[in-house]
């Protein structure tokens, strides 16, 4: 399969954010494992069409188009099998959902865990215009609306403000 995801608007997708900024060799390691799995990825014994997709050097996306098969509970696991066998061979905290990814007033994509959030908002490193990405999307329409938003749209402008008005 392509790793350009031209599949229905309504296809299921997971992203996972890497801690750090992927290396020309990681995304080699990375997309031969990804290939290899996609290409074998099944349901029932239904093939699924999948494909994937690193995004800005940074995050790892599957995607599957239902509207061919449906991706079940044991196939998903394996999905999360193999990331969960990258995470472990690049160090790269894929599975860690207690993160968030953001870019910074440099222009680099920086992840944090949840309880340094309040610290960067207080030094203005996370601002109500800061971009963050929502890796918890679950539809391919949503990356092109709803996987980047100002922090001001997300569930983080309650924090700004208990910062700002405390």
């Amino acid at each position: 399969m392509s790793t350009d995801i031209n599949f229905n608007s309504d296809s299921k997708v997971w992203i996972y954010p890497s801690n750090r900024t992927l290396e020309p060799s990681d995304i080699e390691t990375i997309s031969s494992m990804l290939q290899s799995f996609i290409e074998t990825w099944e349901s029932h014994g239904k093939p699924l069409k999948a494909s994937y997709q690193i995004l800005e050097q940074r995050f790892i996306l599957i995607a599957v188009d239902e509207s061919y098969s449906n991706a079940s509970g044991c196939s998903i696991d394996k999905s999360v099998a193999i990331i969960k066998k990258l995470d472990e061979s690049l160090n790269l905290g894929l599975l860690n959902r207690g993160s968030l990814s953001y870019i910074s007033s440099t222009s680099e994509i920086m992840t944090i865990n949840f309880d340094q959030i309040k610290k960067a908002i207080s030094s203005g490193e996370i601002d109500s215009e800061t971009i963050v990405f929502d890796c918890n999307i679950t539809q391919l329409s949503d990356l092109k609306q709803n996987w980047k938003k100002p922090a001001k749209e997300t569930w983080l402008k309650r924090m700004i403000l208990q910062t700002i008005f405390k």
